[in-house]
């Protein structure tokens, strides 16, 4: 039996009994600020009123020939690095408040004549003396500035060869919310002195925040000899530590399963390895949920269908069950997942080019699309990923591919379709190319089957589109298919956004121009004008500098732009005329705007809306809305 546990004990007691180490696996400080100060507040709550508060559970992985329980075992931390690290950060800070005061010392209670030295107490839980080295070793992302920085004693001295540092202002990106915990403790526990309050006072009252943090604080430590265990126990436990991600998991088994079979004279330089390929994945996919990308990548792969809880297990899976041994499995695995990390964000963050057309379409497309849906997501990383066992597919496929995928996620997120039917529909696609055993052709005709029809999505569209999303990225794509090539717009919110022409907010001049009165039923009710404003022909994109003069003026002054008196000085701002984007600047020709000109025009987007995202596509056939409405009035007369 591999597993032991102690009783619930008091923190100080914990801290005496450990070495603790922070593996490599594990992420870097992540603790917001509002978990910093909600340590805080039950630290002061444990001291107000004189009760114990337990802070949760630790679980640990200790080396099975330790003898015994005793002081100083060495552990690695499986879980609750977030809250152990914070308690070292707030047991430095303490100790440089006792570092400050240290000319003061306080009588000891009950009936010893000895006084106490908080300073030296403090110190003993950061620095094991014995052992000339710091209790708490962090993972490399953070080791260096703790000890440097927070840990090492003020002074030079205990066995400590280096004088502390200041705390930088300007670091590594990924230490910044240990330097933001740092500064945000020793603000608290400065605020927090009574007014006024001295010497012996002061010591005193810190030393009793110290004395609820370290014997009112209580915790329960579990611990195994068996990192694979210590991993289990983990997973099926609620602690009040900040949860680890399940890529933090699979992050952990790689590293386990990798390590575990290193010389130990090579462990080091491949920690350092897999930690430097493992941060790359971080950056790559900085910009989104690492999860999800795993996830997405493993559907494709696996032809399994799961959910972000699963991935520990479809991981395990392959490394112990992949063609390779255990650790060769893992290496390939990793560097699969640092591929992924590539393409995927390739997929995020898909560069513009005038160069290349069939790349530029794809690429706005991918911007769009993102906005929408991430499912989709599945399908591309297969297709993407070139593997030699997939199907390979040229540039001019890739685009057609890309073309039949809009059609089909735009026709069903406007007409409101089953998100879990969808990913199902690219999940099974992306298998299929990865087994190698669905063909282009193939793929192309399941992705037709299931376009949603001209009628169910023509009823959809002309219904009020509140999704700002959905709204924003299908008059992107309206846009870039109808606006002039060489005037790229970027698809940036803080350059260009959705513009409600009548404003989404009446006002009585708007309400008088459309004929409409609020009511209670807002925009679920045809008659209102919540109702008439929330129509896709309502709206429009428009540069942001425009858009901040605009607001709710009237239409005229919308068209033209208008003139405001700033201390008797005229400026003058554009107005729809003046925008690049064609859609917009169109609307010049326009004489006013009523509510029929508003159906008008949800009819034009929603016939341009068919016509793009359609198999196949009918570009030909789109025109203007100057040139649509004419139509429609000819049609009318």
């Amino acid at each position: 039996m591999t597993i032991g546990a102690k009783q619930i004990e008091s923190l100080g007691n914990f801290l005496r009994s450990y070495e603790f180490t922070i593996p490599e696996y594990q992420r870097g400080y992540e603790w917001e600020a509002d978990n910093v100060r909600s340590f805080h507040s039950t630290v002061l709550d444990a001291r107000t009123h004189n009760r114990n508060q337990f802070i949760g559970t630790f679980i640990l992985m200790t080396d099975p020939n330790a003898d015994g329980e005793g002081r100083d075992q060495n552990a690695s931390v499986v879980d609750g690095q977030q809250r152990l690290t914070t308690i070292f950060i707030y047991l430095s800070a303490l100790r440089d408040i006792f570092h400050d005061l240290r000319e003061f010392k306080l009588p000891q209670k009950g009936l010893s004549k000895a006084l106490v030295d908080p300073k030296s107490l403090s110190e003993d839980l950061i620095f094991n003396a014995e052992k000339d080295d710091f209790r708490l070793k962090p993972n490399d992302l953070i080791s260096g500035i703790f000890s440097d920085c927070v840990a090492r004693d003020p002074e030079d001295g205990g066995g400590k060869t280096k004088k502390r540092k200041p705390l930088p202002k300007q670091h590594k990106k990924y230490t910044r919310k240990f330097r933001a915990a740092v500064r945000l403790i020793r603000q608290l526990l400065e605020e927090q002195a009574p007014a006024g309050a001295q010497g012996v006072e002061r010591l005193s009252f810190y030393h009793d925040i110290y004395d609820s943090l370290i014997n009112r604080l209580q915790v329960l430590a579990i611990t195994s000899t068996n990192q694979t265990e210590a991993l289990e126990i983990f997973m099926t436990m609620n602690t009040k530590g900040l949860s680890l991600g399940s890529s933090d998991i699979v992050k952990g088994m790689l590293f386990h399963a990798i390590l575990s079979s290193t010389p130990a004279s090579e462990a080091q330089a491949t920690s350092d390895e897999l930690l430097e390929r493992w941060t790359q994945v971080v950056e790559n996919l900085a910009s989104t949920d690492i999860d999800s990308a795993l996830r997405h990548y493993l559907l494709g792969r696996t032809g399994k269908k799961f959910q972000i809880s699963g991935l520990p297990n479809e991981s395990e899976s392959f490394i112990k069950n992949g063609q390779l041994s255990p650790r060769d499995n893992a290496f390939q695995l990793l560097e699969d997942i640092v591929q992924m990390s590539e393409i995927y964000s390739g997929i995020l963050n898909p560069a513009i080019t005038d160069s290349n057309k069939t790349i530029r379409r794809y690429s706005e497309a991918m911007q769009c699309l993102n906005t929408i849906n991430s499912s989709y997501r599945i399908l591309m990383l297969v297709i993407l990923n070139q593997v030699p066992s997939s199907v390979l597919f040229s540039e001019d496929q890739i685009l057609e591919i890309t073309t039949r995928v809009e059609a089909v996620v735009y026709r069903w997120q406007i007409t409101g379709g089953n998100a879990q039917e969808l990913e199902e529909v690219f999940r099974t696609l992306a298998y299929g190319i990865y087994s190698g055993s669905t063909t282009f052709e193939k793929v192309c005709a399941i992705l037709e089957g299931k376009v949603m029809s001209d009628e169910d999505v023509k009823r959809a569209i002309e219904r009020p589109v509140v999704d700002h999303r959905i709204a924003r990225s299908m008059l992107f794509r309206i846009h870039q298919y109808l606006g002039d090539e060489s005037r790229f717009l970027p698809f940036d919110t803080s350059k260009t956004d959705v513009e409600h022409i009548a404003p989404r907010t009446s006002t009585k001049e708007w309400e008088a121009v459309l004929g409409r009165k609020s009511n209670s039923e807002g925009s679920d009710d045809p008659s209102s004008y919540e109702y008439l404003a929330e129509l896709i022909g309502n709206k429009t994109l428009l540069e942001e500098h425009i858009n901040n003069r605009l607001k709710q003026k009237l239409f005229s002054d919308k068209v033209s732009g208008s003139k405001v008196v700033v201390k008797s000085r005229e400026y003058s701002f554009g107005g729809y005329k003046n925008s690049k984007v064609d859609m917009t600047s169109d609307l010049a020709k326009t004489k006013e705007w009523t509510e029929q000109e508003i159906l008008t025009r949800t009819s034009w987007l929603a016939d341009c809306y068919l016509k793009i995202f359609s198999i196949p596509q009918r570009l030909g056939e789109l025109v203007p809305f100057s040139a649509f409405e004419a139509l429609s009035d000819n049609q009318t007369l």
